[in-house]
Order: C-alpha cells, then structure tokens, then sequence
C-alpha cells in the first residue's frame, strides 16, 4: 500500500524481479527444448539453441537488473550489483547444462572456455565483496570521524 501516494518500490521491484526471473527461465526452457528436438531428429546445430539462451538470458539480467537498480537508487547508482548478478547467472547456468546434459565429449575450447569463466567468476565476486566492505568500511570511518567532531 503507497504511503503519502508514493509508489511502493519493493513491491514493484518484486514484481520485476519476477519478470525477468520468469524470462529467464522461458529462455532457458526454449534453448533445452530447442537441443533436445534437434539431438532427437540428428539435425546440426544442436548448441545453437543453448548459445542463444545462455546469450538472451545474460542480456535479459544485467538490463533487468541495472534498470532495477536506476529505479530504486536513491545515491548514484553503479553498475557493479548487475555485473556481477548477470556473471553469476549465466556461470550457474553453463555449469549445470553441461553437467546434468549428455555430452559425448566437449571440445576442448568449450572445457578451456569453462575453466576460464570460474577464473573471471571467481575474481567478479572477489572483487564484488571486497570492494562492498571497502565502501562500507570507509564509511563507517567516516561517520565515526564526523561523530568526533
């Protein structure tokens, strides 16, 4: 319920949440089903339909989520919170498609892509959490400095 007709932003941030989580989803569906009917009739282009979803659902969540946080921003709003969502997202979606799906045999570009991306995931959230304690931390510093004043 708005409060002094203001709009009510976690509602309305949830509600967009769950759009592009249900996007995101319908994307992933489409990129399996579109694998699975091409592998049952022996067609070519096979991963093709899993690059397009991978692709759809990294540009459906970092525009979902930087518009997100332009919206509910109240401070000058960065880009660091949908990289890093965006990066995370579609890691855990090529690790479990190449996990749980059957694969013969991956070539050894795609193994030596999906070693690298760990590398740049692993060093995304590093660089995520360490700069949030950073900026927190230096803020803290300096409300305790302007108490002591």
């Amino acid at each position: 319920m708005p409060i002094d007709g203001e709009p009510n932003m976690t509602t309305q941030k949830d509600r967009f949440l769950f759009h592009i989580a249900t996007l995101c989803v319908v994307l992933l569906f489409i990129g399996i089903a579109g694998s699975v009917i091409f592998h049952a009739l022996n067609w070519p282009g096979l991963r093709g339909w899993l690059a397009f979803s991978v692709s759809s659902i990294a540009i459906v969540t970092f525009f979902g989520l930087a518009r997100i946080e332009m919206a509910s921003s109240t401070e000058p709003w960065s880009l660091r919170r949908p990289i890093a969502a965006t990066i995370v997202v579609v890691y855990l979606i090529l690790v479990v498609t190449f996990s749980f799906f059957d694969y013969r045999e991956l070539p050894p570009i795609t193994e030596m892509l999906l070693t690298s991306f760990t590398a740049v995931v692993s060093v995304v959230i590093a660089f995520y959490f360490g700069s949030s304690a950073y900026i927190k931390g230096k803020s803290i510093k300096k409300t305790g400095e302007d108490a002591q004043k």
